[in-house]
């Protein structure tokens, strides 16, 4: 992430400042032909860190525990940048969720955050880690999305979903399925996509439901049917809240919104005449689920259009 000089970089719980102290040296290196004289200022409130233990310094860095602040969405500041690297694990959902609330609460319009969140509190686990990071537009919608490291390398997962809604999507590369196992939910309700690309650009597209994608996806890789995958997308509630109903009308939604592109060629031997019959409150619901869940697969990489 490039910052420009007149932007703000915070880290909430910085302890000893490190990736503060990184983001220093970047844009140094990135503003090093410029007047020194205009760079230095810029960085004279991470001063802080060079004193950090004297107690005649007077710094910005606030002592306390962000897990139990009360988040103040009126606070002085709003940041163009968060880094962090909180002192918990990735599914430790509560305060997740609380680091989560006062990051965006302090990002300002069109404002970015990068969190590495580790496995294990282990030492050196930054190796395999999930790294999140949220997005802010100017209508002030929040998108988040993940991406996997493992073995300091980052993986073909990827998961993204708006903040305050149920929807949420990965991708992953049918190599690296059995690693979806560490992210919380993929073992929920939900519909998938396996695909695989021609060499004229032309998609090949399974699309099915599951009331457990994880375990339905290995079963497919098991029985090696589909020769032609290559990746897996798929789609389901943060909360698990997707019923049999629910996924069989988004299913036939999505294989109808297939057999209309030009690009897609559809593999479903099988599917829905007409959508299943839901009641009028739920079918509303489902079909908010297929339109934000549409999008979010086109920010993941699979458009329909």
């Amino acid at each position: 992430m490039k910052a420009d000089l007149e932007q703000l970089i915070f880290d909430p719980a910085c302890g000893s400042g490190g990736l503060l102290r990184e983001a220093i040296k970047t844009m140094k290196k990135i503003y090093h032909t410029q007047d020194k004289q205009q760079i230095n200022p810029c960085f004279v409130n991470m001063d802080f860190i060079k004193d950090i233990v004297s107690k005649s310094h007077e710094s910005n860095i606030k002592h306390g525990d962000i897990f139990s602040e009360e988040i103040n969405s009126e606070s002085q500041f709003k940041y163009d940048f968060i880094v962090c690297t909180p002192p918990c694990i990735y599914n430790e959902e509560y305060k997740v969720k609380i680091l989560k609330e006062h990051i965006i609460k302090r990002l300002s319009n069109k404002g970015r955050a990068c969190i590495a969140l580790r496995f294990s509190n282990e030492k050196h686990q930054f190796f395999n880690c999930q790294l999140l990071t949220i997005n802010k537009n100017l209508d002030g919608d929040v998108i988040e999305k993940s991406n996997l490291l493992e073995n300091n390398l980052l993986t073909s997962i990827a998961s993204i979903d708006f903040a305050y809604r149920q929807e949420k999507a990965y991708v992953c590369n049918i190599s690296e399925i059995k690693l979806l196992r560490k992210y919380q939910g993929c073992d929920n309700v939900g519909v998938y996509f396996i695909i695989g690309e021609t060499k004229d650009k032309i998609i090949n597209l399974y699309i099915g439901e599951s009331e457990d994608i994880y375990r339905r996806l290995l079963e497919h890789k098991r029985s090696q049917k589909h020769d032609f995958w290559n990746n897996t997308y798929f789609i389901l509630s943060k909360d698990n809240i997707l019923n049999k109903g629910n996924i069989r009308y988004l299913e036939f939604k999505f294989i109808e919104l297939a057999k209309q592109s030009n690009k897609i060629i559809p593999t479903n031997k099988r599917g829905y005449r007409k959508p299943p019959n839901l009641k009028p409150s739920d079918k509303k619901f489902t079909e908010d689920f297929f339109k934000y869940c549409k999008d979010l697969l086109a920010e993941l990489g699979l458009n329909f259009e």
